[in-house]
């Protein structure tokens, strides 16, 4: 019986300074048979390219807003999502791919031009890695009202919320329990681009893309706010 060892292994790593081929010898033992027989003992390692991780990947702007690019919140991470500490990062640059909507310099100030769909590109130049926003520019903020059980929320156009209706739970997110007939403002909510209802909770969706949560946590953790940047204004004890 013959039998080889040392397969060929093709291993992906997240930080390699260069590829390169490693030999080993396959392991053999000498019979009559050639059965079994492995590959040559290689080891192949390829480098796995990091990548740059921006956490505002879309973002609602009205004409004439800006938004400043927070550059420290700009992550270099490999491919499986950790981050890269010992990688050597070059200079930004950022660039608008469409000028007649939205306006970005050098500092990562974006500026909304005229109503339309755009993005941002942002590029380490060192790495020739890169990054994307998405814009959307339009005139006027949205305004909505949403219906939970026994409560209402509003979304006005200056992007404030304003809500009344039964708060047993804090759904209306004024930081207690008692109801109101009238419609009040719920302080600390600001730049509002969506709101959502539910049995008893309230959702708030920033420009920024931060959801910020009012109501019972039994209720929305499970079904609504699955992300670690969600924060309550509001919780039963």
């Amino acid at each position: 019986m013959d039998l080889l060892g040392g397969g060929s292994i093709n291993i992906f790593a997240n930080q390699v300074k260069a590829e390169g081929i490693v030999s080993a010898n396959g392991g053999r033992y000498n019979g009559t048979s050639t059965n079994g027989k492995g590959g040559d003992g290689s080891v192949t390692i390829n480098e796995l390219k990091p990548y740059l991780n921006y956490n505002v990947k879309e973002l609602d702007l009205e004409k004439n807003e800006s938004f400043k690019v927070n550059i420290t919140e700009i992550e270099y991470l490999n491919q499986n999502g950790v981050q890269s500490p010992t990688l050597a990062k070059g200079e930004l640059i950022f660039e608008s791919l469409d000028n007649g909507v939205a306006t970005v310099d050098n500092a990562g100030n974006i500026t909304g031009i005229e109503v339309g769909t755009t993005k941002i590109k942002i590029t380490d130049t060192l790495n020739n890695i890169s990054t994307y926003i998405y814009i959307n520019v339009y005139e006027g903020a949205k305004v909505d009202v949403k219906m939970g059980d026994g409560f209402t929320i509003a979304l006005k156009q200056d992007g404030t919320v304003w809500s009344y209706g039964l708060n047993d739970k804090g759904q209306l997110g004024l930081g207690n329990n008692d109801n109101r007939n009238e419609p009040t403002q719920i302080q600390g909510l600001q730049n509002i681009k969506a709101i959502e209802v539910g049995y008893a909770h309230t959702l708030a969706l920033t420009k920024s893309r931060r959801s910020l949560c009012m109501g019972k946590w039994s209720i929305w953790k499970t079904r609504k706010c699955r992300y670690s940047r969600c924060k309550c204004t509001y919780k039963d004890k």
